[in-house]
């Protein structure tokens, strides 16, 4: 098994067959737009592509949410000055054909279409902080609703 971040495993072909699994994941690749993982004494970080600093302390075994974006955005115009990602995925999309051959054709698989990113209401939390985020339903629906506006 071959893990980049511990949350994201990706599973050997022999496991797979060990198992007798017949569906397996073709994810789009968003490597290109995370960081590489660097090491700064409290422990290792990368940032994802929307701009979210994750930190994986050290003795740890998982990243966590150190850095929320849009924690201090208060306005529309925050929100709207913010350098949103570039959401053409063409780049993740670039050995998605070829390996979706391979999991079909060639292994005898049904395909499973992975995810890029978290959901919807994960990705704004995680720009905004969790606190912010809830809060922010309530008592801050326009700034709320722009935010999701442009994850979407």
């Amino acid at each position: 098994m071959k893990v980049l971040y511990h949350q994201l495993p990706k599973i050997d072909e022999d496991f797979y067959s060990l198992l007798g699994v017949d569906l397996e994941i073709v994810d789009p690749v968003t490597r290109s737009r995370e960081s590489r993982i660097k090491n700064d004494g409290t422990g290792d970080y990368y940032t994802d592509m929307w701009v979210c600093e994750w930190l994986k302390s050290s003795g740890n075994h998982a990243y966590n949410i150190r850095k929320h974006p849009l924690i201090n955005a208060n306005s529309s115009k925050d929100i709207n000055n913010y350098k949103w990602p570039d959401l053409n995925f063409k780049d993740m999309l670039g050995n998605f054909k070829k390996d979706a051959i391979e999991v079909f054709h060639n292994r005898k698989r049904a395909i499973l279409v992975g995810r890029t990113c978290p959901g919807i209401f994960e990705i704004y939390a995680n720009m905004c902080g969790m606190k912010k985020s809830i809060v922010g339903l309530t008592l801050n629906s326009n700034i709320t609703e722009s935010i999701i506006d442009h994850i979407l």
